[in-house]
């Protein structure tokens, strides 16, 4: 498979809620599973309802025409990726090492810089950690946006509040895509450009979610995470990831992970139902396995789905880089 890097430059606030009750609690990335839901959307919608359902055919045999990674911020030139589980290697000369540890533990994200020394093994760089937060908090901002509803029967108007997450002029989410050949990539473009002027995320009605996709071709500093070593002891999960059966009987031990939970709600481009999927369970990004990923899709159809139209699935397809773990006094 061939590796392109998309940013998606957005010109419109972006919603993507979290699980709970209300509008108000965002999400500040993109998770792969949400990206690949608003792709098929888009490929359904540009290549029509065979197309769709042969591609998931092939996602459901194990034989995925991409995997795509979570979206996560970036600024400038400045690429941030999930904070890693496991341990990091802080210098033992530097006397503000503690605190600088407990700074990077609360970040979400990390430079990529300071990724690539965490999941190789090498000292992080301590210095560096303040104006990464810095450029981190100043991404994206956060708004809480009142918006009045109205009762349908009798037109008495209700308040409630929506919450937003606004990018700077130079920043926004990217992803990591993997493409099986360039007539798949052709028709993810076509996807990509159709999700970006209908939205992605929550309130597209009103507008949100609009973006412009960039392909970039990864340069060296990016090849340098993955173009190493294979025999390193394990990987690190830039993607959601729903392992497979035969995965399922893999030891955990020495492994560093966060497993979530994913739920919510569904629709199809070809019936107006919506439906709660099934809840699943995956792996979290920056969870660190000792045995390689590969991942599968889950099925999340809910009883009393429409058996006309098709199933609905969470894509859970691995996207990782290899990473070194060792213990560190």
């Amino acid at each position: 498979m061939e590796r392109w890097l998309v940013k998606l430059k957005f010109r419109a606030p972006l919603h993507l809620g979290q699980a709970g009750i209300g509008l108000e609690a965002v999400e500040s990335f993109a998770r792969s599973d949400t990206l690949f839901g608003g792709i098929c959307h888009a490929w359904a919608a540009v290549h029509g309802k065979n197309e769709t359902s042969s591609l998931l055919d092939a996602f459901c045999a194990g034989k995925p025409h991409f995997k795509v990674s979570s979206a996560f911020p970036f600024k400038g030139e400045t690429y941030f990726l999930p904070r890693p589980l496991m341990p990091l290697n802080v210098p033992e000369h530097n006397s503000s090492g503690d605190s600088y540890t407990k700074e990077l533990n609360r970040m979400p994200f990390v430079p990529r810089g300071i990724f690539k020394q965490w999941v190789q093994g090498k000292e992080i760089d301590l210095e560096t950690i303040p104006a990464a937060k810095e450029e981190l908090t100043g991404a994206a901002v956060y708004h809480m946006v009142p918006r009045v509803q109205l009762d349908r029967v009798t037109s008495a108007s209700g308040l409630f509040h929506a919450g937003m997450t606004v990018f700077s002029n130079d920043a926004g989410l990217y992803c990591l895509v993997d493409i099986l050949n360039q007539e798949v990539k052709e028709k993810l473009e076509g996807a990509l450009a159709w999700l970006g002027d209908s939205g992605l995320g929550g309130l597209r009605s009103i507008g949100y979610g609009k973006f412009e996709a960039e392909w970039i071709e990864p340069d060296s500093e990016w090849r340098q995470l993955w173009d190493v070593d294979s025999n390193k002891s394990a990987w690190c999960l830039l993607s959601l990831t729903h392992p497979s059966y035969e995965e399922r009987e893999f030891s955990l031990e020495e492994s560093y992970f966060e497993i979530i939970t994913r739920d919510g709600w569904a629709s199809s481009p070809f019936s107006l139902q919506q439906a709660r999927r099934k809840s699943c369970r995956m792996f979290a990004e920056g969870s660190v396995l000792t045995n390689k990923p590969i991942g599968s899709m889950a099925d999340v159809t809910p009883t009393g789905w429409d058996e006309s139209l098709h199933p609905l699935y969470r894509f859970g397809f691995a996207l990782a880089v290899p990473a070194e773990v060792k213990i560190y006094a």
